[in-house]
């Protein structure tokens, strides 16, 4: 137990921002320093926590040691959205500091059939990843120019799955549309608002 630590810092990224936004899955690290009133604290044990932004409780993640010029650095898996804090304990003492990191959404999209007929459904389906993604309004969109336009909003069902038959009744010659899903910004999904990945269906008249 080193003590002596009075001042300690936390940020995530290379640029120890306070709040970094990433893709999903993108894992990323927390650190900052230790300082003392006679400089660097070296060998101190900083605890890391992490909390779900949507949630109330925290979860123990591991140590990491401060370096002789004070530093420490600490791996951040990919998830949710997060808080995380360090925290530094000697004796009585006990000082922390909380960053956070945002996580992009990027719901899965699948289609059925790649190519239909008008007058004939096609069928999307997907899922985005938890926690807290039943419920979760998914929006259908199709390039439209230089923009999107959204033709069906649909809500996950268990396990933040969906499945989505669409009728197509207006398309009376061959036509290859792009479309994505979108999940925009809800209450209650620790994720920031995202797009999927874009995909192609041909329709047939």
């Amino acid at each position: 137990d080193v003590g002596g630590g009075n001042v300690l810092t936390a940020g995530v990224g290379a640029k120890h921002d306070s709040i970094l936004t990433v893709q999903q899955g993108q894992g990323s690290t927390v650190g900052g320093s230790l300082q003392g009133a006679n400089g660097p604290v070296g060998g101190a044990a900083v605890c890391v926590f992490s909390r779900v932004v949507t949630d109330s409780g925290r979860e123990f993640v591991g140590t990491a040691m401060t370096r002789a010029d004070g530093s420490y650095t600490f791996p951040v898996a990919g998830g949710p959205s997060r808080e995380l804090t360090a925290e530094y304990r000697s004796d009585a003492r006990e000082i922390e500091a909380k960053a956070t990191i945002q996580t992009r959404i990027k719901p899965l999209l699948h289609l059925v059939k790649t190519k239909v007929r008008n007058k004939h459904k096609a069928v999307f389906f997907g899922r985005i990843p938890g926690p807290h993604n039943d419920d979760v309004v998914i929006v259908l969109q199709v390039k439209s120019g230089k923009g999107w336009r959204a033709f069906r909003r649909y809500r996950t069902r268990r396990n933040g799955r969906y499945r989505v038959p669409y009728r197509f009744t207006q398309t009376p010659s061959r036509t290859t549309y792009v479309m994505r899903a979108q999940v925009r910004r809800t209450v209650g999904l620790p994720y920031e608002p995202g797009n999927s990945r874009r995909v192609k269906l041909r329709v047939l008249p």
